[in-house]
């Protein structure tokens, strides 16, 4: 670790979990001092793991998981068969075409929407 970078808490849990387990194994201390010791320095990480977790979401992000729902049930959901470009997606759900990618990718890694290509030309459509 550079020198002038401050460790965080995790980190520093993380080396505090090192030194019990060397001091367990070197008999420094108990084995019931080591497991209470590391019941502690569990305890506090799941508890940065929650407050890490706790964050509300952006406003940007609010608005991503509008903006899929509508491209997956009132544009993807009319059922086209053969699928519908970015750009008529995004015409649909009055987006750009840049937005309209960005959400379709989201929707694909997410496992409800498949693209294929036809003649160089990808399509969307549901699974």
């Amino acid at each position: 670790m550079p020198e002038n970078k401050k460790p965080t808490k995790r980190e520093n849990f993380g080396a505090l979990l090192t030194v019990v387990n060397a001091a367990e194994k070197n008999d420094i201390i108990t084995p019931a001092g080591a497991t209470h010791l590391r019941g502690f320095i569990d305890h506090e990480v799941e508890l940065l793991s929650k407050k890490h977790s706790a964050t509300k979401l952006t406003a940007n992000q609010v608005e991503n998981i509008r903006l899929k729902a509508v491209l997956v049930d009132e544009v993807l959901g009319t059922g086209i068969e053969q699928g519908m470009s970015a750009s008529d997606i995004a015409s649909a759900a009055d987006v750009g075409v840049q937005k309209a990618t960005a959400l379709l990718k989201m929707l694909i890694s997410d496992g409800m929407v498949l693209r294929s290509e036809n003649k160089g030309k990808a399509t969307f459509s549901l699974l």
